[in-house]
């Protein structure tokens, strides 16, 4: 189930945006949403995707 996981990663972020980057992470790696164009228009996003 998803809103489990997203709801952890949520809790143990440490604020907002930290959390954002997370549950993309892990809605990228459940779903692949970096090959479809979500993150065009978001750098900060994509690199955060290569470094980890």
């Amino acid at each position: 189930m998803l809103r489990p996981k997203i709801q952890e990663i949520i809790a143990q972020s440490e604020d907002p945006e930290q959390a954002a980057f997370r549950v993309l992470k892990f809605m990228e790696e459940k779903i692949g949403l970096w090959g479809n164009g979500w993150f065009d228009d978001d750098p900060a996003m994509e690199r955060f995707l290569e470094e980890s």
